[in-house]
């Protein structure tokens, strides 16, 4: 091949992709459209203004969405439960939730963080726990004004006080008082806020 021809090959790939780009911000700006007002969608869902949810979101087995204004929900997150927001929410990337989980105002999620809201049944030793049916029973409640650190735990039945901050890596097994600074395995106390 010559290089003429090489040079044609190339502005033709170079092309292709630039047309590849340009398609996807015009269908990622056709979708942000839509999505950046209130949408109502039936009993499934109800999604407030200004919402941003990454491609790479899944929304597993989910009965009701309810998702205030300005929330961002950031890439490979799984949800797998009744979730509840309220505005200016950010899940950051890789986050795990399931069961009922209940997040209030303004609040922030690292990345890796997990809301264990439920559980595996283990009631009938005869079947497989795989096959049981899930235990969602309390839930997990988030005040407003919350800060999760990266990789922490917060598990089944847990309320998170307003202007409480979990550290990363914790996992969380109580109740977390108001403006609170928790950290450990399971997480203790540190320090007040306020």
């Amino acid at each position: 091949m010559s290089l003429v021809m090489k040079r044609i090959a190339i502005g033709k790939i170079a092309t292709l992709v630039r047309h590849y780009w340009q398609l996807r911000f015009w269908i990622h700006m056709r979708i942000w459209s839509f999505i950046s007002r209130p949408v109502n969608l039936s009993r499934f869902a109800q999604i407030g203004a200004r919402v941003f949810v990454h491609y790479s979101v899944s929304f597993i087995r989910c009965d009701k969405i309810f998702l205030g204004s300005f929330v961002d929900i950031h890439r490979n997150s799984n949800i797998w439960c009744e979730l509840k927001t309220g505005d200016h929410v950010r899940i950051g990337p890789l986050n795990n939730f399931y069961g009922n989980i209940v997040i209030g105002n303004y609040v922030m999620t690292a990345a890796g963080v997990v809301l264990a809201g439920g559980c595996h049944g283990t009631v009938n030793g005869d079947i497989p726990m795989m096959f049981q049916q899930c235990e969602a029973k309390a839930g997990i409640r988030i005040g407003d004004d919350v800060w999760i650190g990266a990789n922490a735990v917060v598990l089944e039945g847990v309320v998170v006080h307003d202007g409480a901050v979990i550290a990363a890596g914790s996992v969380v097994t109580h109740d977390v008082p108001k403006y609170a600074v928790v950290g450990g395995n399971p997480a203790k106390i540190i320090k007040y806020r306020k």
